[in-house]
């Protein structure tokens, strides 16, 4: 069999994630090839994403290649790929989910006195519109800054004093093997996930493709997080979530059963809004869109 061209961004974490996956493929025989495209999200890193076309952006150069058959398959961190797909593409498989929660970051010694009730006012690096207004939801004496560019580079931000904090995925930190290092100068607060809802599908590894391909990635996916990413899309959709919307999805899975705890910034009253629904997996489509229905009553 030819060698399987994996299409992935060339971000230090994009690469990370998308060896991890050849590796997985490796170890059940199957041999890849990597090919790094330039995504329009990388290319402008000063704009909001909001301003110049949302999440797409990290993707749509990448689902090209697969639809002219540049590449095989496609690796991406799955909360930044849209709820649907081009015609002919589809979610493949995932990978195994890692930890989905937020980290605040802050100088050390500072976190204790901005996160607190009436806590000293402090400027956040960010263009996420959901950690934008929850944390200014818990702390209102925030001040929002935009934010982009890899891990990295907010990070080198942060230390050039631009901002005084920022909030980043714990999965991203752990895969880098840099988040035991930042501890040494920063404060790194996780944020409480019953408060502070993760994006969808954040912490996890998804492979896009042809339907083709369906079977043979099933050797390296991991069906309760591939589940998992099913409910937290679909929330996403049903909840009309939009690049510019602050919404968040965590789900857990017990045997056919689900829970699902949803958060998102009501878009005419900027009311944040808790709910979560439970049930049996294969009713899924129908409990969400009753939950929605409920609140938009």
């Amino acid at each position: 069999m030819k060698k399987l061209k994996v299409g992935t961004r060339g971000s230090p974490l994009a690469l990370i994630q998308a060896n991890t996956v050849c590796e997985n493929l490796h170890k059940n025989n199957i041999s890849t090839e990597l090919v790094i495209i330039q995504t329009s999200g990388d290319k402008n890193q000063t704009l909001p994403l909001s301003d110049i076309g949302g999440k797409v952006l990290f993707a749509k150069e990448l689902q090209h290649a697969l639809l002219i058959d540049e590449i095989d398959i496609a690796v991406h961190s799955l909360k930044d790929l849209e709820t649907t797909h081009p015609k002919g593409l589809q979610l493949l498989t995932t990978l195994k989910r890692d930890h989905a929660g937020d980290i605040f970051i802050a100088k050390k010694g500072c976190a204790k006195n901005y996160m607190k009730k009436n806590g000293r006012s402090f400027i956040l690096g960010t263009c996420s519109p959901r950690r934008q207004h929850f944390i200014q939801n818990l702390y209102p004496n925030t001040r929002v800054v935009p934010l982009r560019g890899n891990i990295e580079t907010r990070l080198e931000k942060l230390a050039n004093g631009q901002m005084d904090a920022t909030i980043l995925a714990a999965a991203g930190l752990v895969r880098l093997g840099i988040k035991n290092d930042l501890e040494q100068d920063y404060d790194l607060i996780m944020l409480d996930q019953n408060i502070f809802t993760p994006a969808s599908c954040q912490g996890i590894i998804g492979v896009e493709g042809k339907p083709h391909l369906y079977d043979m990635m099933q050797c390296i996916g991991h069906a309760p997080t591939y589940a998992q990413s099913v409910l937290e899309r679909y929330a996403v959709h049903c909840f009309q979530g939009t690049c510019h919307s602050a919404i968040g999805a965590l789900s857990t899975i017990k045997g056919t059963n689900f829970h699902l705890k949803i958060q998102y910034q009501e878009p005419e009253t900027k009311k944040i809004i808790y709910c979560e629904v439970s049930g049996a997996l294969s009713k899924y489509k129908q409990l969400i869109e009753n939950v929605f229905k409920e609140i938009k009553a």
